[in-house]
Parts: C-alpha cells; sequence; structure tokens
C-alpha cells in the first residue's frame, strides 16, 4: 500500500467484516507510516471500540477532539466509548457537543439517539432522534428511532 488512504479504506473493509482485531493492525501499520494522520487514528480508535477496549478507545478519542474539536465523527464515537464505559455525563457532553456543529445532519443525530437507545437511555435517545426528524423530515430511520423511543418511555399515544 502507498497511501494512507489505503490503509484507511482497508481497515474500515475490515472493521465492516467484522474483523476488528486484523482492522487495528492495518490502522497501526499504516500509522506507522504515515504518524498524525487523523483519519487512520480515528480508525484505530473505532477497532478499540469494537474490541471493546472503551478505555483506549476513549483516550484515542480525546486526543483527537483536541486536534479536530468539531469532528461530529469523532464526537459521536467519544459518545458511544464514553455510553460503554457507564460515563453517562461524559457521554451526554460529548453528544451535545457533536449537536452544536451539526445541526442539520440527520445522520449523526441518529447515530447519537441509536447510541443512547441501545443502553437504553431512552430519554436522551428521543432528543436526538427528534432533532433528526427536524433537520430531515422525510427521513424513515428517524421517525422510527423516535417511535420506538416513545414507545420505551411509554408514550404509546405519541409513538
Amino acid at each position: 500500500m502507498q497511501s494512507s488512504e489505503e490503509y484507511e479504506n482497508q481497515g474500515r473493509r475490515l472493521l465492516q467484516a467484522e474483523r476488528p482485531a486484523d482492522a487495528l493492525r492495518m490502522f497501526e501499520e499504516g500509522m506507522r507510516l504515515f504518524p498524525g494522520d487523523a483519519d487512520l487514528t480515528m480508525g484505530t480508535a473505532m477497532a478499540h471500540l469494537k474490541l471493546e477496549d472503551f478505555p483506549r478507545a476513549c483516550e484515542i478519542l480525546e486526543d483527537l477532539r483536541r486536534t479536530r474539536p468539531r469532528s461530529g465523527e469523532t464526537l459521536q464515537a467519544l459518545a458511544e466509548a464514553y455510553l460503554s464505559r457507564g460515563m453517562l455525563a461524559e457521554a451526554v457532553r460529548a453528544a451535545k457537543e457533536a449537536v452544536e456543529g451539526e445541526r442539520d445532519d440527520s445522520r449523526l443525530l441518529s447515530r447519537l439517539g441509536r447510541a443512547f437507545y441501545s443502553r437504553r437511555r431512552y430519554a436522551e435517545a428521543l432528543s436526538y432522534y427528534a432533532l433528526a426528524t427536524q433537520a430531515s423530515p422525510e427521513w424513515s430511520e428517524a421517525w422510527f428511532g423516535l417511535g420506538a423511543c416513545q414507545w420505551a418511555l411509554r408514550q404509546s399515544a405519541r409513538a
């Protein structure tokens, strides 16, 4: 491989194929050749998340947060890592920070909603799905998530 993009693409393919250990090796090899590459660093963090090495993922993502302070992708991953560690306050802060710069990104908002929903934090998830429906009123995934949260919160008439 001759570029950081090739390492990133191969690492992402391995992550999608549910081979996080192989993906981690690919991202780390790329980082040795292209130190400081933000996309390879993000891939490394995502591999650690998949491997359930949440403390290391948080460490990497916090470093990225400092170098890319308004990256919605970084902040969303950080929120997920903190949720996985049971650190709700930190997850909420990272998610709110992600929304500040990306209020019209319905996909990011839905991913944040899904992260909270999957950990049974329905009230928090509801707010992100509601924002996603406002950002893209035609997008069914956002509406489905909103309804699922309302149902889980026993708001059956709204759901």
